[in-house]
């Protein structure tokens, strides 16, 4: 089984040009560019704050990064190395609603305003999706 810290690196390759990685990684979380180049020029066991991070840009690696294993029934996977194809698992909406809990409202107070409660009217309509899509993908592997 890979480390954790080379299935980061593996995250960060298949979704960031090898040109300005530091600078986007540092761009798009709460972690800087010095941080993110140091980690990946020293190496070593990345840190918590690094993992989390790119869980948060990448909901659909998030389990395959933590854990080693991947669910793509349900949108868990893993990054393809290039040239290989995926399968027939069918994870659309799975990802549309890894990403937008991401923007979904944290609180209450955040839903409670019209931009927070039309976000959760979308999650929940993807989500409804999300469960329909699953449970074809189970049916798939049934038949298999």
């Amino acid at each position: 089984m890979q480390t954790i810290a080379a299935r980061l690196k593996l995250v960060i390759e298949a979704e960031v040009a090898s040109r300005g990685r530091y600078s986007f990684l540092g761009g798009r979380t709460a972690v800087s560019a010095g941080t993110w180049r140091t980690w990946w020029t020293r190496g070593g066991v990345p840190n918590g704050a690094l993992v989390e991070a790119a869980a948060s840009l990448w909901p659909q690696y998030a389990y395959w990064l933590a854990t080693g294993c991947t669910d793509a029934r349900c949108g868990h996977i893993r990054p393809l190395p290039a040239g290989e194809v995926g399968g027939a698992v069918r994870t659309e909406y799975s990802q549309a609603y890894l990403n937008g809990l991401q923007s979904a409202p944290r609180s209450a107070a955040d839903s409670d305003n019209a931009q927070g409660a039309a976000a959760l009217g979308a999650l929940r309509e993807i989500a409804a999706r999300r469960i329909d899509e699953i449970a074809k993908n189970f049916e798939r592997a049934q038949g298999a």
